[in-house]
């Protein structure tokens, strides 16, 4: 089909929903207004700064004494059945292990990807000129770590959606007819022949 046909198609086809409209007596749908900038999020339930515990459930494994942890914040928004939302920032000056271990080990299965400037809700000492980092992130871009390219600095940010509650426990199925405590009336089945 050429450009031209196409264009005949829809110009006919506007004119006939606008006709429709008109000859009705409707109204055409007015579209809401565009929203305004994105509501703030809430506040999380609970902020953790300690440094050790941070970068630890961040990176699932201790500080080095030659890793100098700047700065750390970990939230987490719950409720009654536990964590429904976390999310944590780091700012670290790495030893040459942890660059290996993140790093040349990928210990996360990250892959590179264009490094983002910080978001708006990220704390404060979050800030960094993306052109001055090699980001490692993850394909749902939950994980980032931004590797100083001149400079021995790492930023590191995740979140996630926190653990889900599990399904409900099955009734037990009693057979039709049986009394509790009881085999059911039918025999098992018979073992197959070789």
């Amino acid at each position: 089909m050429s450009k031209r046909s196409l264009l005949v198609i829809t110009t006919v086809s506007a004119a006939a929903v606008c006709g429709f409209f008109i000859w009705s007596g409707r109204k055409l749908p007015v579209l809401p207004a565009p929203a305004g900038p994105a509501p703030a999020p809430a506040p999380p339930t609970r902020t953790n700064a300690d440094p050790v515990d941070v970068f630890q459930k961040a990176f699932w494994k201790r500080p080095a004494e030659a890793d100098k942890i700047l700065h750390a914040e970990r939230r987490e928004w719950a409720d009654g059945d536990g964590i429904k939302k976390w999310e944590w920032f780091l700012a670290v000056e790495p030893s040459l292990a942890l660059m290996k271990h993140l790093k040349e080990d990928n210990a996360f299965s990250l892959a590179p990807s264009p490094t983002i400037a910080a978001a708006a809700h990220s704390p404060p000492w979050f800030r960094y000129q993306p052109e001055d980092f090699e980001t490692l992130g993850s394909t749902q871009r939950g994980m980032a770590l931004m590797f100083g390219k001149s400079k021995n600095m790492l930023y590191a940010t995740s979140s996630g959606g926190g653990f889900q509650a599990g399904a409900p426990e099955r009734a037990p199925v009693v057979p039709a007819g049986s009394k509790p405590g009881r085999l059911p009336g039918t025999a098992p089945p018979a073992p197959l022949k070789p």
